[in-house]
């Protein structure tokens, strides 16, 4: 018993597997590195490789049956599905109880694996890349007659409605897609800003630290700044004016005596 509650007999492939339990990015990668070593061995190896990604299970479905059943349920994981069908799955196959992927979709709902909301859509997907909606399983039964079964008078199915709706979800994939990656660039920019700032911060910093010794407060950032001021302009007095340094140095003494802190 597989985590999405399909059962399976023991003859199950790996790309049955992984689909099954929506490992998509494992399979993904299986089918692009089994594509890669099918075109560097040559014709016959690719011709291979088009079998594997069309061999049935013992309920007589592909990966796209699979597909159907298992990732259905969340219309973002298109991009697995366009893969399988751009590496020649096929979507009309029909399995032992004579259902297309197609039929599958609504045994997915049926069976509490999706959403109305999200198989339509999927259902749309697979009609645009031509899923042929008048084939009929084993009880003479059409995949849209048996949704129109299910949803009954609430909405009136048909191929261009199924199609509309993929279209409609798709838009909102994809815009969704350019929200997401435009707040990424936007975070992207103010962390480079406050690296820009943290920079700038640093080098005023270090700045302060050659000139006046590290300030610890704003108060005495401003102290430092200003005490070596007062410094530089007394020393040039000294240099200019007789008698200054003896002027000053008794004021310092006189504030000593009573108790006031100078600068030393």
């Amino acid at each position: 018993m597989l985590s999405t509650g399909l059962n399976y007999l023991p003859k199950q492939y790996p790309l049955h597997f992984l689909i099954a339990n929506s490992m998509l990015p494992d399979a993904a990668k299986a089918v692009q590195d089994r594509r890669q070593e099918a075109i560097n061995e040559g014709e016959e190896a690719i011709g291979n490789f088009y079998d594997i990604m069309n061999m049935r299970d013992n309920n007589g479905r592909n990966i796209m049956h699979v597909y159907a059943l298992a990732c259905s349920k969340s219309f973002i994981n298109i991009s697995a599905a366009e893969l399988l069908l751009k590496n020649g799955v096929e979507i009309n196959i029909q399995d032992n109880h004579g259902k297309t992927p197609l039929h599958a979709c609504i045994d997915a709902y049926t069976n509490k694996f999706a959403s109305l909301d999200n198989v339509m859509p999927f259902m749309g997907w697979l009609l645009k890349n031509g899923c042929d909606p008048e084939i009929r399983d084993n009880n003479g039964e059409k995949a849209l007659d048996q949704l129109q079964r299910i949803v009954q008078d609430k909405a009136r199915i048909s191929k261009p409605m199924l199609e509309k709706m993929y279209e409609n979800s798709e838009r909102k994939r994809l815009e969704g897609l350019k929200n997401f990656k435009a707040q990424v660039e936007e975070v992207k920019s103010d962390i480079i800003q406050l690296q820009k700032d943290y920079r700038e911060f640093g080098e005023n910093l270090q700045h302060q630290i050659e000139r006046h010794g590290i300030p610890t407060t704003e108060r005495q950032q401003h102290t430092t700044k200003h005490t070596a001021q007062e410094l530089s302009e007394e020393r040039s007095t000294q240099a200019y004016v007789p008698g200054y340094a003896y002027k000053v140095n008794r004021q310092r003494e006189d504030q000593a005596k009573k108790g006031c802190c100078v600068l030393s």
